[in-house]
């Protein structure tokens, strides 16, 4: 036999699972009718359009396990002409790695109808990563106990929950993510940030096919998480492919997995977008008064604490009971806002836009009125 050129105690690890989901990915297909109970036949067709096969094995506690792993990576590694390193890798389950790596590891695979295109147009793969962060910073938010639906999200926060992309892997395209800064836990029912906000993104991802429990939850973690996840699902939904979402652990309780297909990723973004709708939200901000009009009820103020990807100016109506207080809002000044945001569905583009109403204005005491306004 030929001496394997990885390290035959690594390969014991590898789950059977991880190696299904890898051949459904790239284009290999089970083969039923040869199906044993300790094994799986697969097969693929090559280049020059013969039949390769090749056998799963399923018990992993037969003394040849690791050899039996072995001989299905060469094969793989000899039908798909890759290295068996490179295979090797892309086998490895995130439980696996979590716990080699002493940190959480998120696999996110994308799956290509096409076995000969597998390529992502770069701003698509660009919101999509984007997205993804940003979703998971609205998850620690909420974790935190400080959600907010509008505003910069705390420095420290943002810090915990910063992912970062360490390898791609063929599945038929992914890519593994882990925390940029993992932190320890603090004491033993303590958990770090970016783990429990990791918990809660697959809470989310499980009842997404659930009209009702999504709609729960959406609730429950509140406006940013919900308007972020729109955003991720926008994203995912523009590249028209199933996706495998799987988070490993160094905790061996945390290992979860989630199949999205095409169709559950535009069914889960219809009932966010609904439920976005259905579900006013009134927020606080501190901002400078730039104008109103008490015939039109029209007003326009800046959030002084605006985050620096948005000037933070709103415009909308003048509630009936606010009309008084803004008769003597002066232009440059600041002042305390209790704004309503309405999300409005435009049906011919699919995007939200918001519709926002002045609830009420107070000012502010004189110390905190002198001072100058923060630079955006």
């Amino acid at each position: 036999m030929r001496a394997p050129s990885i390290d035959i105690d690594a390969l014991g690890f590898i789950a059977p699972r991880s190696v299904r989901s890898y051949l459904e990915s790239n284009y290999w297909s089970k083969v039923d009718e040869r199906r044993r109970d300790d094994s799986e036949i697969w097969q693929r067709q090559t280049e020059d359009g013969k039949a390769a096969f090749l056998m799963l094995p399923l018990d992993t506690d037969v003394p040849d396990y690791s050899y039996r792993i072995y001989d299905l990576i060469r094969v793989i590694s000899t039908v798909e002409k890759r290295a068996e390193s490179k295979v090797f890798e892309s086998l490895r389950a995130p439980s696996e790695l979590a716990k080699r790596k002493s940190n959480d590891v998120i696999n996110f695979s994308l799956k290509f109808e096409d076995a000969g295109k597998r390529e992502v147009l770069a701003n698509r793969l660009g919101k999509l990563l984007t997205t993804f962060q940003g979703l998971v910073n609205s998850l620690a938010q909420y974790t935190e106990g400080c959600p907010s639906a509008k505003g910069p999200i705390p420095k420290f926060i943002l810090d915990k929950s910063q992912l970062s992309v360490v390898s791609t892997f063929e599945g038929s395209f992914g890519l593994r993510f882990v925390p940029s800064n993992p932190t320890e836990q603090l004491s033993y029912l303590e958990e770090p940030l970016v783990r429990q906000s990791i918990q809660e993104l697959f809470l989310l991802l499980k009842v997404s096919e659930d009209e009702s429990l999504l709609k729960e939850s959406l609730v429950r973690l509140r406006k940013r998480t919900a308007s972020n996840f729109r955003n991720f699902l926008v994203a995912l939904s523009a590249l028209e492919v199933d996706s495998l979402i799987e988070w490993g652990s160094p905790d061996k309780d945390m290992d979860e997995r989630v199949e999205f297909s095409r169709l559950a990723v535009a069914k889960a973004l219809q009932t966010v977008t609904r439920t976005i709708v259905e579900t006013p939200d009134e927020f606080e901000i501190l901002g400078e008064w730039i104008g109103g009009n008490k015939r039109t009820r029209k007003f326009e103020v800046r959030d002084i604490e605006a985050s620096d990807e948005s000037d933070g100016t709103y415009k909308g109506k003048i509630a009936p009971a606010a009309l008084k207080s803004t008769e003597i809002a002066q232009m440059g000044q600041l002042y305390s806002l209790r704004l309503l945001n309405e999300p409005e569905l435009n049906e011919a583009t699919e995007e939200l836009t918001s519709k926002y109403t002045l609830l009420e204005l107070k000012s502010l005491p004189e110390s905190e009125q002198n001072s100058e306004p923060i630079a955006q």
